[in-house]
């Protein structure tokens, strides 16, 4: 094994317990650092390497310095998890359609938890998304799919889940563009999805996790039946 990477990856160890241990996260979400000397002395590094870690974290949205106040150790964002997967995919590790099928597996598990959490807020966030699926145009419409799902993500009140889902979504959105797009081709086909939408909803209101999971099982099931449709229309019409 490479020596600097053994003692790259010992050093961010050690300066992850060291955080854990000695400092407090503020108001919000973030830990604040100790000065570079001092966080080098603590360390038992050189100033100049602990320099380059802390901004190897930075540059994965791991650190974030702020003027006249210091740096911080913060929680990454959806886009940490995408361009995880942004970067799996480009290198052959994961394909879009694993990627497809671990959304649906996860999302039924997230109807079910909803189902079981999600307040009245979070059921009226998910029906305003789901009005908006018929009143948006454009981009708007892809939104407001999106929307859909993230709302449920939050409504199963699990972060891991909500983080995941989004970075998830994000990466897949030309693929529920390209969903979105078949759709409208088919007569009737946006109706019938939005009915998925409704029966999970519907579910999640009477707090019945199995009928909201079967719901979710429906909804996927409805977008691939109503996506393929098209290629034949185009062979009919070819």
């Amino acid at each position: 094994m490479d020596n600097g990477n053994r003692e790259g990856d010992s050093l961010f160890r050690r300066l992850t317990e060291e955080i854990i241990a000695k400092l407090k996260a503020d108001t919000h979400g973030r830990v604040r650092l100790p000065t570079e000397r001092d966080l080098a002395r603590q360390l038992r590094v050189q100033r100049h390497t602990l320099r380059e870690r802390l901004a190897a974290l930075e540059s994965l949205g791991l650190i974030q310095r702020v003027q006249g106040s210091g740096t911080y150790l913060v929680l990454p964002q959806s886009q940490f998890v995408q361009m995880y997967f942004e970067v799996a995919l480009k290198l052959g590790y994961i394909s879009v359609e694993e990627l497809m099928r671990a959304q649906e597996m996860i999302e039924r598990e997230i109807a079910y938890s909803a189902a079981l959490h999600a307040s009245t807020d979070e059921v009226d966030a998910m029906n305003r998304y789901l009005e908006r699926t018929r009143s948006a145009e454009g981009e708007g419409v892809v939104d407001a799919h999106h929307g859909f799902h993230t709302a449920l993500a939050r409504a199963s009140h699990n972060a891991v889940i909500v983080l995941l889902v989004d970075g998830l979504a994000s990466v897949l959105r030309h693929v529920l563009e390209r969903r979105v797009e078949n759709v409208r081709q088919v007569p009737g086909a946006e109706e019938r999805v939005r009915e998925t939408y409704g029966a999970i909803l519907s579910a999640i209101r009477y707090r019945d996790p199995e009928e909201a999971r079967m719901a979710m099982d429906e909804h996927f099931r409805v977008w691939r039946r109503e996506s393929a449709k098209v290629t034949t229309l185009h062979l009919d019409e070819g």
